[in-house]
């Protein structure tokens, strides 16, 4: 039983990662913010 629970755990994390990364990219492409540096801090 706990090898079978390590196996599913292993898949789990996997699946997580994979959601995470393409949650995080699509974020930074599409939500991505810049605001204009203020002419007193350009140098």
């Amino acid at each position: 039983m706990k090898n079978l629970f390590y196996r599913f755990s292993g898949v789990a994390i996997a699946a997580l990662f994979v959601v995470a990364k393409f949650g995080a990219s699509t974020m930074c492409m599409f939500g991505h913010y810049q605001p204009e540096t203020p002419k007193s801090l350009q140098k």
